[in-house]
């Protein structure tokens, strides 16, 4: 969103006023989403390796 856009939204709605944050936040919060994304692909594959070892163990001990 331009400030232009939000100058005119809050100028009708004024009880939107928070969305100057969205404003100013949208490259942090794009950051945030792709730190997200990565985090939780490497939980992903952390559980996968965990579960594999599980496995062997078992295997191991039959």
């Amino acid at each position: 969103m331009t400030l232009e856009a939000y100058q005119i939204i809050v100028r009708e709605h004024p009880q939107l006023r928070f969305l100057r944050l969205c404003v100013d936040m949208w490259p942090i919060l794009g950051l945030i989403a792709a730190k997200w994304t990565h985090m939780t692909n490497h939980h992903r594959r952390n559980i996968r390796i965990g579960q594999q070892a599980i496995a062997n163990h078992t295997r191991e001990e039959a």
